[in-house]
């Protein structure tokens, strides 16, 4: 079982608040998977090791804006929220109040493994990683479309480039 979050900042609030839902919650658990929202699956989501996660929320690092851009999709809160002080109570990034609807909803479309056989803490799992990949995935396309922008084999490239974001759009 993790350890109680400090609770030093927006980011390990979210996070120790969602812990208590699915600690308190067995429907919870089982619908998203998983028994605690770790540091490290928020690492694996932003790209950044456990113990950066860890700085951030102890207040030690900086987070900065991209990072909280995907902290919020995953937990369903504002970005700037997250980066804001920490004596505001959490809002979505409709400026409604953030509640566990909201972080069911966006941890359910951010760890969403299309086509899957897993179930559970698997499928979650399965479901950051995919994230991940698909990110990595369209960096790079967009390098290369850049790179070989008005080379003569450019077009055959540029297709398959649209190619293959269609067909991760379609996944």
């Amino acid at each position: 079982m993790p350890r109680p979050s400090a609770r030093k900042t927006n980011l390990s609030t979210v996070r120790a608040t969602v812990n208590d839902w699915l600690r308190a919650d067995e429907g919870l658990r089982e619908e998203l998977g998983v028994s605690a929202v770790t540091q490290d699956m928020i690492a694996a989501v932003l790209h950044v090791s456990r113990s950066y996660v860890q700085a951030v929320e102890l207040g030690k690092r900086p987070l900065p804006d991209g990072l909280a851009e995907s902290a919020g999709r995953l937990l369903g809160v504002d970005p700037r929220w997250i980066l804001g002080p920490l004596d505001d109570a959490p809002v979505t990034r409709t400026g409604k109040p953030w509640r566990q609807v909201s972080f069911r909803g966006a941890w359910s479309k951010a760890t969403s493994f299309p086509k899957s056989p897993f179930t559970g803490k698997d499928r979650a799992q399965l479901g950051i990683i995919h994230q991940s990949i698909r990110r990595e995935v369209e960096g790079m396309l967009s390098a290369l479309r850049y790179r070989h922008d008005g080379k003569r084999h450019s077009r055959a490239l540029l297709a398959a480039v649209e190619q293959v974001k269609r067909d991760m759009r379609a996944s």
